[in-house]
């Protein structure tokens, strides 16, 4: 169960799977739901070692839920676009493609 607050300051529990993608925005740590965004109090390595395995590092500020990928898209200089099927979307950087090619198959 992770602890996270509304924009309206109201707290809120949510279960991992109702977490699509985590990520840190000007130092505020906002998790992305279905249609609702929340505002956490804890650091992404917090929330990776409290969300498990269904969730990957894909950058240094962002960690995606596996279970809601869309698509992926070739980015720029040796990136990949991820898309989730929320909408939500954003680049796994070079560091992190290794792993997420490898949970691929690819």
């Amino acid at each position: 169960w992770i602890t996270a607050y509304l924009s309206e300051g109201d707290l809120v529990i949510l279960k991992p799977m109702e977490i699509y993608m985590v990520r840190v925005e000007n130092t505020e740590t906002i998790l992305y739901g279905e249609k609702k965004k929340y505002r956490s109090r804890k650091r992404l390595y917090e929330l990776a070692l409290q969300l498990g395995k269904g969730f990957m590092q894909i950058s240094k500020s962002t960690l995606v839920n596996l279970s809601y990928l869309d698509s992926i898209e070739p980015g720029f200089s040796g990136t990949v676009l991820l898309k989730l099927k929320n909408g939500s979307k954003d680049y796994v950087s070079r560091t992190y493609l290794p792993a997420f090619k490898q949970y691929l198959g690819l």
